[in-house]
Protein backbone atom coordinates (compact mmCIF):
# COMPACT_ATOMS: atom_id res chain seq x y z
CA UNK A 1 0.00 0.00 0.00
CA UNK A 2 1.74 2.99 -1.37
CA UNK A 3 0.28 6.43 -0.61
CA UNK A 4 2.37 9.39 -1.94
CA UNK A 5 -0.30 11.87 -0.98
CA UNK A 6 -0.31 11.81 2.68
CA UNK A 7 -4.08 11.50 2.73
CA UNK A 8 -4.49 8.06 4.69
CA UNK A 9 -4.47 8.20 8.29
CA UNK A 10 -1.45 4.66 9.43
CA UNK A 11 -4.47 3.19 10.89
CA UNK A 12 -6.39 2.96 7.19
CA UNK A 13 -3.16 2.00 5.94
CA UNK A 14 -2.33 -0.67 7.78
CA UNK A 15 -6.28 -1.99 7.34
CA UNK A 16 -5.74 -1.67 3.22
CA UNK A 17 -2.38 -3.54 3.83
CA UNK A 18 -3.73 -6.07 5.70
CA UNK A 19 -6.51 -6.61 3.16
CA UNK A 20 -3.69 -6.57 0.43
CA UNK A 21 -2.05 -9.67 2.11
CA UNK A 22 -5.04 -11.41 2.71
CA UNK A 23 -6.22 -11.06 -1.41
CA UNK A 24 -2.64 -12.46 -2.26
CA UNK A 25 -3.10 -15.31 0.21
CA UNK A 26 -6.13 -16.34 -1.28
CA UNK A 27 -5.76 -15.94 -4.46
CA UNK A 28 -1.69 -15.76 -5.12
CA UNK A 29 -2.22 -12.82 -7.23
CA UNK A 30 -0.01 -9.98 -5.87
CA UNK A 31 -2.34 -6.37 -5.74
CA UNK A 32 -0.09 -3.20 -5.52
CA UNK A 33 -2.19 0.21 -4.61
CA UNK A 34 -0.60 3.28 -5.14
CA UNK A 35 -2.08 6.71 -4.39
CA UNK A 36 -0.34 10.03 -6.17
CA UNK A 37 -1.13 13.71 -6.55
CA UNK A 38 -0.97 13.64 -10.16
CA UNK A 39 0.26 12.26 -13.52
CA UNK A 40 1.65 15.23 -14.39
CA UNK A 41 1.67 15.53 -18.01
CA UNK A 42 1.35 11.93 -18.40
CA UNK A 43 -2.38 10.04 -19.08
CA UNK A 44 -3.69 7.91 -15.83
CA UNK A 45 -3.18 5.07 -18.40
CA UNK A 46 0.57 6.14 -19.72
CA UNK A 47 1.80 6.50 -15.68
CA UNK A 48 0.00 3.16 -14.79
CA UNK A 49 2.13 1.02 -17.83
CA UNK A 50 5.33 2.72 -16.74
CA UNK A 51 4.68 1.63 -12.41
CA UNK A 52 3.31 -1.95 -13.68
CA UNK A 53 6.68 -1.78 -16.67
CA UNK A 54 8.58 -0.48 -13.50
CA UNK A 55 7.82 -2.86 -10.39
CA UNK A 56 6.38 -5.59 -12.54
CA UNK A 57 4.28 -7.25 -9.65
CA UNK A 58 2.75 -10.50 -10.25
CA UNK A 59 4.89 -13.67 -10.78
CA UNK A 60 7.27 -13.89 -13.61
CA UNK A 61 4.93 -17.05 -15.39
CA UNK A 62 1.96 -16.48 -14.33
CA UNK A 63 1.92 -12.69 -15.21
CA UNK A 64 -0.52 -12.33 -12.46
CA UNK A 65 -0.23 -8.96 -11.26
CA UNK A 66 -2.95 -5.80 -11.07
CA UNK A 67 -2.18 -2.51 -10.60
CA UNK A 68 -4.67 0.01 -8.41
CA UNK A 69 -3.66 3.56 -9.43
CA UNK A 70 -5.21 6.55 -8.07
CA UNK A 71 -4.17 9.86 -9.07
CA UNK A 72 -6.14 11.97 -6.37
CA UNK A 73 -5.99 15.38 -7.20
CA UNK A 74 -6.54 14.63 -10.93
CA UNK A 75 -9.66 12.70 -9.98
CA UNK A 76 -8.18 9.50 -12.05
CA UNK A 77 -8.14 6.25 -11.27
CA UNK A 78 -6.87 3.37 -13.15
CA UNK A 79 -6.90 -0.65 -12.72
CA UNK A 80 -3.96 -2.38 -14.54
CA UNK A 81 -4.30 -6.11 -15.15
CA UNK A 82 -1.14 -8.39 -15.53
CA UNK A 83 -1.09 -10.86 -18.67
CA UNK A 84 -2.61 -13.65 -17.30
CA UNK A 85 -5.14 -12.42 -15.11
CA UNK A 86 -6.94 -11.10 -18.45
CA UNK A 87 -9.61 -13.25 -18.87
CA UNK A 88 -10.59 -13.57 -15.80
CA UNK A 89 -10.64 -9.82 -14.84
CA UNK A 90 -11.95 -8.28 -18.24
CA UNK A 91 -11.31 -4.64 -19.10
CA UNK A 92 -15.59 -4.26 -18.80
CA UNK A 93 -15.30 -5.92 -15.22
CA UNK A 94 -12.63 -3.92 -14.41
CA UNK A 95 -15.20 -0.82 -15.33
CA UNK A 96 -17.76 -1.68 -13.46
CA UNK A 97 -15.82 -2.11 -10.46
CA UNK A 98 -14.17 1.53 -10.50
CA UNK A 99 -17.84 2.97 -11.31
CA UNK A 100 -19.69 0.79 -9.37
CA UNK A 101 -17.55 0.85 -6.13
CA UNK A 102 -14.70 2.78 -6.08
CA UNK A 103 -15.89 6.12 -7.66
CA UNK A 104 -19.12 6.74 -5.62
CA UNK A 105 -16.59 6.94 -2.46
CA UNK A 106 -14.03 9.17 -3.88
CA UNK A 107 -16.94 11.65 -5.07
CA UNK A 108 -17.60 11.92 -1.46
CA UNK A 109 -13.88 12.49 -0.53
CA UNK A 110 -13.21 8.78 0.91
CA UNK A 111 -10.26 7.86 0.18
CA UNK A 112 -10.12 4.63 2.13
CA UNK A 113 -13.24 3.23 1.61
CA UNK A 114 -12.96 3.54 -1.53
CA UNK A 115 -9.91 1.58 -2.01
CA UNK A 116 -11.68 -0.62 0.03
CA UNK A 117 -14.51 -1.62 -2.14
CA UNK A 118 -11.96 -1.78 -4.68
CA UNK A 119 -10.31 -4.34 -3.62
CA UNK A 120 -13.13 -6.58 -2.45
CA UNK A 121 -14.56 -6.78 -5.53
CA UNK A 122 -11.22 -7.31 -7.02
CA UNK A 123 -10.84 -10.40 -4.10
CA UNK A 124 -13.99 -11.79 -4.73
CA UNK A 125 -13.66 -12.30 -9.01
CA UNK A 126 -10.02 -13.55 -8.03
CA UNK A 127 -10.62 -16.00 -5.31
CA UNK A 128 -13.20 -17.21 -7.27
CA UNK A 129 -10.88 -18.63 -9.59
CA UNK A 130 -7.76 -21.03 -8.90
CA UNK A 131 -5.16 -18.60 -10.14
CA UNK A 132 -2.50 -21.25 -8.57
CA UNK A 133 -2.83 -23.87 -11.24
CA UNK A 134 -2.87 -20.74 -14.19
CA UNK A 135 -0.70 -22.18 -16.44
CA UNK A 136 1.70 -19.42 -17.67
CA UNK A 137 0.42 -16.96 -20.29
CA UNK A 138 1.27 -17.92 -23.88
CA UNK A 139 1.99 -14.97 -26.07
CA UNK A 140 1.50 -15.37 -29.67
CA UNK A 141 4.42 -14.99 -32.42
CA UNK A 142 3.47 -11.73 -34.05
CA UNK A 143 4.92 -13.52 -36.99
CA UNK A 144 5.29 -17.08 -39.10
CA UNK A 145 7.56 -19.07 -37.72
CA UNK A 146 8.79 -19.42 -41.35
CA UNK A 147 9.98 -15.51 -41.31
CA UNK A 148 11.97 -16.39 -38.65
CA UNK A 149 13.96 -19.67 -40.09
CA UNK A 150 14.45 -17.71 -43.46
CA UNK A 151 16.07 -14.89 -41.43
CA UNK A 152 18.21 -16.94 -39.15
CA UNK A 153 19.74 -18.87 -42.30
CA UNK A 154 20.53 -15.61 -43.39
CA UNK A 155 22.40 -14.94 -40.12
CA UNK A 156 24.35 -18.32 -40.07
CA UNK A 157 24.99 -17.41 -44.11
CA UNK A 158 26.54 -13.85 -43.64
CA UNK A 159 28.52 -15.64 -40.99
CA UNK A 160 29.59 -18.17 -42.84
CA UNK A 161 30.45 -16.22 -45.82
CA UNK A 162 32.65 -13.73 -43.55
CA UNK A 163 34.76 -16.78 -42.97
CA UNK A 164 33.93 -16.96 -39.50
CA UNK A 165 33.57 -20.49 -39.27
CA UNK A 166 35.29 -21.57 -35.96
CA UNK A 167 31.84 -19.05 -34.74
CA UNK A 168 29.35 -21.14 -36.75
CA UNK A 169 30.72 -24.36 -34.98
CA UNK A 170 30.13 -22.95 -31.73
CA UNK A 171 26.63 -21.67 -32.77
CA UNK A 172 26.02 -25.13 -33.71
CA UNK A 173 27.35 -26.98 -30.73
CA UNK A 174 25.26 -24.60 -28.38
CA UNK A 175 21.89 -24.63 -30.61
CA UNK A 176 22.04 -28.65 -30.48
CA UNK A 177 22.75 -28.22 -26.34
CA UNK A 178 19.76 -25.56 -26.03
CA UNK A 179 17.89 -28.21 -28.32
CA UNK A 180 17.83 -30.15 -25.61
CA UNK A 181 17.92 -28.21 -22.47
CA UNK A 182 14.95 -25.85 -23.38
CA UNK A 183 12.14 -28.66 -23.50
CA UNK A 184 13.66 -29.57 -19.94
CA UNK A 185 14.07 -26.54 -18.49
CA UNK A 186 9.68 -26.07 -19.44
CA UNK A 187 10.26 -23.38 -21.89
CA UNK A 188 6.75 -23.87 -23.59
CA UNK A 189 4.26 -22.02 -25.80
CA UNK A 190 4.98 -20.32 -29.04
CA UNK A 191 8.10 -18.63 -28.27
CA UNK A 192 9.87 -21.99 -26.75
CA UNK A 193 8.29 -23.94 -29.78
CA UNK A 194 9.92 -21.60 -32.01
CA UNK A 195 13.40 -21.04 -30.00
CA UNK A 196 13.36 -25.34 -29.92
CA UNK A 197 13.09 -25.98 -33.70
CA UNK A 198 15.52 -23.28 -35.01
CA UNK A 199 18.15 -24.57 -32.32
CA UNK A 200 17.13 -28.07 -34.20
CA UNK A 201 17.33 -26.59 -37.54
CA UNK A 202 20.71 -24.94 -36.88
CA UNK A 203 23.13 -27.73 -37.91
CA UNK A 204 20.94 -28.62 -40.70
CA UNK A 205 21.29 -25.15 -42.38
CA UNK A 206 24.96 -24.69 -41.35
CA UNK A 207 25.38 -27.87 -43.38
CA UNK A 208 23.54 -26.73 -46.48
CA UNK A 209 25.27 -23.44 -45.77
CA UNK A 210 28.74 -25.03 -46.06
CA UNK A 211 28.61 -27.79 -48.32
CA UNK A 212 25.99 -27.77 -50.99
CA UNK A 213 26.33 -26.12 -54.34
CA UNK A 214 23.45 -23.90 -53.68
CA UNK A 215 25.13 -22.72 -50.42
CA UNK A 216 28.33 -21.99 -52.07
CA UNK A 217 26.71 -19.72 -54.37
CA UNK A 218 24.68 -17.41 -51.24
CA UNK A 219 28.11 -17.48 -49.18
CA UNK A 220 30.07 -15.97 -52.88
CA UNK A 221 27.26 -13.78 -54.08
CA UNK A 222 26.74 -12.44 -50.02
CA UNK A 223 30.64 -11.87 -50.15
CA UNK A 224 30.28 -10.05 -52.70
CA UNK A 225 27.48 -7.84 -51.41
CA UNK A 226 29.11 -7.39 -47.85
CA UNK A 227 32.62 -5.87 -48.66
CA UNK A 228 33.98 -5.06 -45.47
CA UNK A 229 33.50 -1.35 -45.44
CA UNK A 230 35.74 1.40 -43.11
CA UNK A 231 32.60 3.10 -41.62
CA UNK A 232 32.24 4.30 -37.85
CA UNK A 233 29.58 3.50 -36.38
CA UNK A 234 28.71 5.73 -33.63
CA UNK A 235 25.89 5.48 -30.48
CA UNK A 236 23.09 6.98 -29.85
CA UNK A 237 21.38 7.01 -26.39
CA UNK A 238 17.79 8.56 -25.34
CA UNK A 239 17.25 9.61 -21.84
CA UNK A 240 13.26 9.46 -20.50
CA UNK A 241 12.39 11.22 -17.78
CA UNK A 242 8.95 12.30 -16.63
CA UNK A 243 7.95 14.11 -13.31
CA UNK A 244 5.03 14.61 -11.61
CA UNK A 245 4.13 16.42 -8.13
CA UNK A 246 4.16 12.86 -6.56
CA UNK A 247 6.60 10.11 -8.15
CA UNK A 248 6.59 6.95 -7.75
CA UNK A 249 10.12 5.14 -6.81
CA UNK A 250 11.26 1.79 -7.50
CA UNK A 251 12.32 1.59 -3.82
CA UNK A 252 8.66 1.43 -2.99
CA UNK A 253 7.99 -1.62 -4.07
CA UNK A 254 9.50 -4.58 -6.29
CA UNK A 255 7.35 -7.39 -7.78
CA UNK A 256 8.09 -10.94 -8.89
CA UNK A 257 8.76 -9.90 -12.91
CA UNK A 258 4.98 -9.79 -13.93
CA UNK A 259 3.92 -8.06 -17.01
CA UNK A 260 0.80 -6.51 -18.47
CA UNK A 261 -0.32 -5.70 -22.14
CA UNK A 262 -2.40 -2.67 -21.38
CA UNK A 263 -5.79 -4.59 -20.26
CA UNK A 264 -7.56 -2.53 -17.69
CA UNK A 265 -10.30 0.70 -17.45
CA UNK A 266 -9.71 3.96 -15.89
CA UNK A 267 -12.63 6.14 -14.26
CA UNK A 268 -12.60 9.51 -13.81
CA UNK A 269 -14.66 11.56 -10.52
Amino acid sequence: MNDLTGTLTNSEVNTLTNQIEALTQKSHAQLVVLVVETTGDETIEQYATRVFDSWKPGDKDRDDGVLLLVAWQDHTVRIEIGYGLEGIITDAQSGKIIRNNIIPAFKKGDLAVGLQKGISDLESRLTGNNLATITPTDHPLPFSGWWALLVWAIVLTFISARGYIKTLGVICFAAIVLAFVLPIAGFSGSWGVLATLLCFATPFLAVAIAFTPFGKKVRDLMRDVNQPSRHTRSNSSSHYSSSSSSSFDNDNFSGGGGSSGGGGASGRW
